[in-house]
C-alpha cells in the first residue's frame, strides 16, 4: 500500500509526457518534392497507422465497456463489409472481364463475405478480452482522481496548463503543415492558370495565322488584320509573360467594387472569398463597432458582395457586367456556415462554447486543407481546452475569494446571462449551457457520496437526456433531408425559383431551424460534458 502510494505520488509529480516534435510542413514539402528521409516517413507511417486504428477502433480500451461498445462495431462491420463484397466484386469482375469476370468476382466474393464476418468477430471479441484486463486498474485509477487520456491512451493525473502546452505545440505545426500545402495547392494552380493562357495563347495565333491566309486575297484589309493580330499576340505573349490576366484591357474596365469590399483578388477561390468574409464580418458587425454610424451599412454592403461572389452564376455575371449586369439577381439561400454563424455563432458564447463544430465544418477552407482525422480532433480538442480555460478564470474569484467576491461573482454571471439571451436563440442556448453545467457538478459531487451510490443516479439521468437529445436531432435531419429533396425535385430555371420560393414558407423554414438548433445542442452539449470534466479534474 505505501508502494502503491508513493508510485501514485511520484506520478502526480510528473508531468504530462509531450510528443515528439515532428516538423509537418518540413514532411509535406519533403514528401511531395520525392526527398522524404527514412525517419519522416517511418513518423508519417506511424501516424498513419494511428489514425487509421483509432478510425476502426483497435486502439487499447479504457475499460470493458468501451472495449464492448469497439467489439460490437467490429463484428457489424465485418458483416456489412462481407455483405458488400458478395455484391460489389461479382460485379466489378463482370465490368470488367465479363461472364468469366463474373465467376471469379462471385468466388472471391463468396470468400469475403464468408471471411470477413469472422475476422470481425475476432477482432471484437479480442477487444472485449483487452478491456476486460484493463478494467480492474480501471477502478483503481479513478479511485485515484486519474482521468483517462484518450490520446496517450493511459490514465494520468490531468493537468489543464499543460494540456494547453501541448495543443499551443500542435497547433503551431499543424499552421505548419497546412501552410505547406497551401503552397504546393498554389503553385499548381498557379501552372495550371499558366497552361490554359498558353492554350488560349496558341488558339489565338492560329485563328491569326488563318486571318493572314485570308489576307493575301483581301488586300490591304487582310495586311491591316495580320498587323492587328500580331500586335495582340505580342501583348497576350507579354501579359502571359508578367502573369497577369490574358483579358488585356477589358479587365481594366471591369466592376472590381465587390472583391474590394471583400479584400480578395478577381481570381480567388470560393473558399478564400469565404474565409475573408468570416473575418471581415466578425470584425465590421454593428455590435462591436457602436461608435461607427455607418457600420450597418458597411455590414450590409459586405454581405451584398459575398451573395453575389459566392455563387458561380452571379459571379459570372458580375465579371462580365459589373452590377448592372445582375439584372436584380439575389440568391434565395443563405450560406450554409454563414446561418450557423449567424444564428448560433453569437461572439457572447465563444468563450463558453468556442465555434460550433458544424460551423467550423460547412465554412470550411481551401481543396487542399481535407480534414484529416487528426485535423479534426485537434480542433475540437483545442476548442475544449481553450473553453476549459475560460470557465476556470470565470469560477476563480468563486473559488478562491470571500464572501463579497461571491456575491460579485453571482451577479457577474446574472449580467452576463441576460446578455447573452438577448441574441437570437440566446435565451435557450444559455439555459442549455446551465443545465449541463449543474448536472456536472451534481454527477462530480455526488461520486464521493455513498448514500447517492457514487453518483448512479444522475449519471443515469444524464444518459438519458443525451440519448434523447440525439434522437431528436437524428429526427430533424430527417425532416431536413426530405424538404431538400423536395426542393431538388422542382428543377432549374426561373419557373424552379419561383416554386421554390413559394415552397419556403413558415412550414419549411420552421423545420430548417429546429433541425438547426437540435444539432447545435448536441455539439454545445458535447463539448461542454468534456470542457466541465477537465475543469473538475485539473
Amino acid at each position: 500500500s505505501t508502494l502503491k502510494e508513493g508510485a501514485s505520488r511520484a506520478d502526480a509529480a510528473r508531468p504530462m509526457p509531450k510528443k515528439e516534435k515532428a516538423s509537418e510542413g518540413a514532411i509535406v514539402v519533403a514528401e511531395q518534392d520525392g526527398k522524404l528521409s527514412k525517419k519522416d516517413a517511418k513518423t508519417l507511417e506511424d501516424r498513419e497507422m494511428n489514425e487509421m486504428m483509432a478510425a476502426m477502433g483497435l486502439q487499447k480500451p479504457k475499460h470493458v465497456g468501451t472495449a464492448t461498445v469497439n467489439g460490437l462495431g467490429l463484428a457489424a462491420g465485418g458483416i456489412a463489409a462481407g455483405a458488400v463484397s458478395l455484391v460489389a466484386l461479382p460485379y466489378a469482375g463482370a465490368k470488367k472481364s465479363g461472364v468469366r469476370g463474373f465467376l471469379g468476382g462471385a468466388v472471391g466474393g463468396l470468400a469475403a463475405a464468408a471471411a470477413l464476418p469472422v475476422a470481425g468477430a475476432l477482432a471484437g471479441a479480442t477487444q472485449v478480452v483487452r478491456g476486460a484486463a484493463q478494467t480492474p486498474k480501471a477502478i483503481y485509477e479513478a479511485s485515484q482522481g486519474k482521468s483517462w487520456s484518450a490520446s496517450d491512451r493511459r490514465w494520468i493525473h490531468y493537468s489543464l496548463p499543460d494540456e494547453l502546452e501541448r495543443l499551443e505545440e500542435e497547433e503551431a505545426e499543424m499552421k505548419e503543415f497546412v501552410a505547406a500545402r497551401r503552397r504546393a495547392a498554389a503553385a499548381a494552380r498557379q501552372a495550371k492558370r499558366i497552361e490554359r493562357r498558353a492554350a488560349k495563347l496558341r488558339e489565338r495565333e492560329a485563328a491569326a495565322a488563318r486571318g493572314e491566309e485570308g489576307g493575301d486575297a483581301g488586300g490591304e484589309a487582310g495586311e491591316a488584320g495580320a498587323a492587328a493580330g500580331d500586335k495582340s499576340k505580342k501583348k497576350k505573349k507579354v501579359g502571359a509573360e508578367e502573369g497577369g490576366d490574358s483579358s488585356g484591357d477589358d479587365d481594366a474596365a471591369q466592376d472590381l467594387a465587390y472583391y474590394e469590399i471583400l479584400e480578395v483578388d478577381r481570381e480567388a477561390e470560393a473558399a478564400e472569398i469565404k474565409r475573408s468574409y468570416l473575418r471581415l464580418a466578425r470584425r465590421m458587425h454593428p455590435d462591436k463597432n457602436p461608435d461607427d454610424p455607418e457600420a450597418q451599412q458597411k455590414f450590409q454592403k459586405l454581405g451584398e458582395a459575398y451573395q453575389v461572389l459566392s455563387n458561380e452564376e452571379t459571379r459570372a455575371r458580375y465579371d462580365e457586367g459589373g452590377k448592372e449586369g445582375l439584372d436584380g439577381a439575389q440568391q434565395g439561400m443563405l450560406d450554409p456556415s454563414m446561418f450557423y454563424s449567424i444564428i448560433f455563432g453569437s461572439e457572447g458564447f465563444e468563450a463558453f462554447v468556442g465555434e460550433l463544430q458544424i460551423a467550423a465544418l460547412l465554412g470550411g477552407g481551401a481543396e487542399e486543407d481535407e480534414m484529416s482525422l487528426r485535423l479534426v480532433n485537434h480542433k475540437q480538442r483545442m476548442r475544449e481546452a481553450s473553453c476549459a480555460k475560460e470557465l476556470a478564470a470565470l469560477l476563480a474569484p468563486f473559488v478562491d475569494g470571500d464572501a463579497a467576491e461571491r456575491a460579485a461573482f453571482v451577479e457577474r454571471c446574472r449580467e452576463k446571462a441576460a446578455e447573452m439571451a438577448t441574441t437570437p436563440f440566446g435565451e435557450l442556448l444559455t439555459h442549455v449551457c446551465g443545465r449541463m453545467y449543474c448536472s456536472r457538478a451534481k454527477l462530480h459531487l455526488q461520486k464521493a457520496d455513498y448514500k447517492k451510490l457514487g453518483g448512479a443516479g444522475e449519471a443515469m439521468r444524464a444518459r438519458g437526456h443525451a440519448v434523447k437529445t440525439n434522437t431528436q436531432a437524428a429526427a430533424s435531419l430527417v425532416s431536413m433531408y426530405r424538404a431538400g429533396r423536395k426542393m431538388q425535385g422542382l428543377g432549374e430555371g426561373e419557373e424552379a425559383e419561383e416554386a421554390i420560393k413559394a415552397q419556403l414558407n413558415p412550414k419549411v423554414m420552421a423545420t430548417m431551424l429546429e433541425g438547426a438548433w437540435h444539432l447545435a445542442v448536441v455539439d454545445v452539449e458535447g463539448t461542454l460534458r468534456k470542457v466541465c470534466k477537465k475543469v473538475l479534474s485539473d
